[in-house]
């Protein structure tokens, strides 16, 4: 079995410290205040990057054990590998769905320069590799909609114009958790031209409006659906 398949003791250590506070429950989140002093050395940015290093330094590397590592880091959400896992994106692109899910647990609770990181994501995003491959991207620009405090914000509005439908309407969730109601309103004028699931996200985006204006917005917009007619009645009590 993977779980049987640590590639040294550290990460071996880490695992039983997991399976323990988990009781080998793959999908029980962990709270790391539960664990003590002598149990987080283990979890520290020298022995994560240590163990992620000697995976992708093999001469075959196993991304399926590493995938399951770094879901397993997801369950305590530190951020010891952080800053690895988006400096090394391009080795660790079978991984990327896994390495997303990593950055939204570890959460903007820890002490962590998000700013900076959403820097490098956006790096990450112009390279050819991700840039290749619309699933990579789509899963690095939900980091923006899940993190405000990766904050970017223009940057988010400078890429949303060539941006194909699917990333354009990760970018307005973004707009909606970090509220920016000001680039919203410049974007009204567009919402019917908007494909579906756009407009879907617009509405939700639309509650960074002030309330009048919000309103107004809401009132006038046409719907034939009941997800539509929800997401409205949403917006409206925000």
């Amino acid at each position: 079995m993977t779980k049987d398949q640590p590639i040294n003791s550290d990460e071996e250590n880490i695992i039983n410290i997991i399976t323990m506070y988990s009781s080998s429950n793959p999908y029980t989140s962990i709270n790391i205040t539960k664990l003590s002093d002598p149990q987080l050395y283990f979890f520290s940015k020298h022995f994560v990057t240590q163990i992620l290093s000697e995976y992708l330094n093999s001469d075959e590397p196993n991304y399926i054990r590493l995938r399951w590592f770094l879901r397993r880091l997801s369950q305590v959400g530190i951020p010891s590998g952080v800053e690895f896992c988006i400096d090394n994106i391009d080795t660790l692109t079978p991984a990327i769905s896994d390495i997303c899910h990593y950055l939204i647990a570890v959460n903007n609770i820890y002490n962590v320069d998000w700013e900076i990181l959403g820097s490098k994501i956006f790096h990450v995003l112009n390279s050819d590799i991700i840039k290749s491959n619309e699933y990579f991207q789509i899963s690095l620009m939900s980091l923006f909609a899940r993190n405000a405090s990766l904050n970017n914000a223009s940057k988010l509005i400078a890429l949303y114009q060539n941006s194909p439908s699917s990333l354009r309407r990760k970018i307005l969730l973004s707009a909606y958790s970090q509220n920016m109601g000001d680039w919203i309103r410049e974007l009204k004028e567009s919402y019917p031209s908007m494909d579906v699931w756009c407009k879907r996200a617009f509405i939700i985006a639309s509650t960074s409006l002030p309330v009048e204006e919000k309103k107004f917005f809401l009132d006038s917009v046409k719907n034939d659906n009941l997800l539509n007619e929800l997401l409205i009645k949403w917006a409206k009590s925000k």
